[in-house]
């Protein structure tokens, strides 16, 4: 995230509180110490005078007047253990003094072996003590410990916080699947500027690092029926486009993974484009081109209903899989270089996809089954195995639904009992219905459960074992679960809080890198590789 981008996430990264170094620091390095500085390979050196949570004060040497420095400036820091090794002059001279005392003892001694003593004792003995001294205060000066250093873990290398944020703007951050255009139609918002509502919009982006948030073109299931699925579709596309057009330089729409390295190179947020529910095909592989020449790169074969191109995990099936058309729809997808999104369709119509597609799949916004038993909008193990021999991908949502079964039955739970409610009730559902009826809820059963980070953490490390690095991503659905996202993952400005828990959880900065993006560059890069192969004009 070059220029202008980076600068800005820079200067917010800095404005946060520190971490505190100072409570570990000040029994490493009390006031006084003697302490050497490298800022930008220039060294200084001095006492420490104060120290504070980030930051510290020290009396340079030299006559300087006291310096302040930030520990995010700091490349290094040492604090001395031993005091100046002794110089040989000094240790001489320390060697005479221990010479006449050892001739005083000598004369004493040799006194009282005698009855008169000797006056050439004192004389003989200054001289014979005096000789060792010298050579062994010599010899202690130069071979005296000289002065060492420590050096203690501050600046940027050694924050999770800063290290995090480095990352974050210098990786391609991708995140699959957002839910923005379907936010914007109903209340708009310039996203070119700080918003009021939603999850996204372009300052919190540049703050949070991201490159690649696909932007979804959801289609509800009920508009097929009606006819109104295209140009449902085509209206929600245009308003990316829109989005792109007033902001030039800002916002990019992205047509391959290359066009995503070359905007971020450019210091552009791209905007690539995945249509979320396939009813907008109507019916018609003609309209497949027509997505595809407007932007779209991949689809979600179905919603929360079943369509006509395949049944979904949220509804009565009508296929037991993909339909007939489904099949070719899968296979037009491979032969025009287009992502097949297999979250949200059935077990079934899954597995018809793995038997179909002779490209990798990814599952755009969906986590393991492990953590919610039972519910068919995760994937259970064998297929996420599966996805992943073929070479696909799956992005983590971070709707707490789909992160633990605490938050998936109190969500799941409320809504069938609203549901009920309106019925019994003889009423239509509205907004402000729902919402009573949601602090009512709340009264009673408590307040939602909200996952946490770790929860997200903890969905990333099962795929990573179960499958490996190569296939796990972020798919976090935001401005599309409402408010259930994770405590710490609330927008798009906190993807450095998921990478410092990445780094916290033992992950290298290549492997972290995968994850933010470079998985779903690979497949997207692939799926175009195979399209060329395929159709070489």
């Amino acid at each position: 995230m070059p220029g202008s981008k980076r600068l800005l996430l820079a200067m917010m990264v800095l404005a946060f509180p520190s971490p505190g170094w100072s409570q570990d620091l000040s029994t490493e390095m009390p006031v006084g110490s003697r302490i050497r500085v490298s800022i930008d390979g220039q060294e200084t050196m001095g006492r420490l005078r104060v120290l504070w949570t980030d930051s510290l004060e020290m009396g340079p040497e030299g006559g300087l007047a006291p310096m302040k420095v930030r520990f995010s400036k700091i490349d290094r820091l040492e604090v001395s253990k031993e005091r100046p090794g002794r110089s040989r002059q000094v240790a001489v001279m320390g060697g005479l003094i221990g010479g006449a005392l050892g001739g005083l003892t000598f004369t004493i001694v040799a006194g009282r072996q005698s009855d008169n003593g000797s006056p050439l004792a004192f004389g003989l003995g200054a001289l014979i003590g005096g000789a060792a001294g010298i050579l062994f205060g010599g010899t202690v000066g130069d071979g005296a410990p000289q002065e060492t250093w420590r050096v203690l873990p501050v600046g940027p290398r050694h924050d999770p916080r800063l290290r995090a944020a480095n990352l974050a703007r210098s990786a391609i951050i991708v995140d699959a699947h957002l839910d923005v255009p379907y936010r914007l139609q109903a209340r708009w918002e310039d996203v070119s500027k700080a918003t009021a509502d939603g999850n996204f919009d372009y300052p919190r982006a540049v703050a949070g690092g991201l490159d690649a948030p696909f932007m979804a073109i959801y289609t509800p299931s009920d508009l097929e029926a009606e006819g109104l699925a295209k140009e449902r579709a085509d209206e929600l596309i245009d308003m990316v486009w829109d989005i792109v057009i007033r902001a030039p330089g800002r916002f990019s729409v992205a047509l391959s993974a290359n066009a995503v390295r070359r905007n971020y190179r450019e210091g552009a947020i791209s905007l690539p484009m995945g249509m979320e529910n396939g009813s907008p095909l109507e019916g018609d592989l003609a309209n497949l081109r027509h997505f595809y020449d407007r932007g779209i790169r991949y689809i979600t074969l179905a919603h929360n209903a079943s369509n006509h191109i395949a049944d979904s995990s949220r509804d009565d099936p009508q296929w037991d899989g993909l339909s007939p058309f489904g099949e070719e729809v899968v296979r037009e997808m491979n032969r025009l270089g287009m992502m097949v999104d297999v979250s949200h369709i059935s077990d079934a119509a899954f597995w018809d996809v793995m038997e179909v597609s002779k490209a990798p799949v990814i599952a755009s916004h969906s986590g393991p089954r492990h953590f919610t038993p039972g519910w068919p909008r995760n994937l259970s193990d064998e297929m996420i195995r599966a996805l992943a021999d073929g070479g696909g991908v799956v992005m983590i949502n971070f709707g707490s639904s789909f992160l633990t079964q605490e938050a998936n039955a109190y969500r799941y739970g409320r809504r069938d009992a609203y549901r009920t409610s309106m019925a019994e009730r003889g009423l239509e559902p509205t907004e402000g219905l729902e919402a009573e009826f949601n602090e009512a809820w709340a009264a009673e059963h408590g307040p939602f459960p909200f996952a946490s980070l770790d929860d997200v953490l903890d969905q990333i490390d099962y795929v990573v074992d179960l499958v490996g690095i190569d296939h796990v991503g972020i798919g976090s659905d935001f401005d599309g679960v409402g408010d259930t996202l994770p405590i710490g993952l609330k927008d798009v400005s906190t993807y450095p809080n998921l990478i410092r828990g990445l780094f916290e959880r033992g992950y290298g900065e290549a492997e972290i890198r995968k994850i933010l993006g470079g998985n779903l560059l690979r497949v997207w890069a692939e799926v175009d590789r195979l399209r060329e192969m395929a159709d070489p004009t």
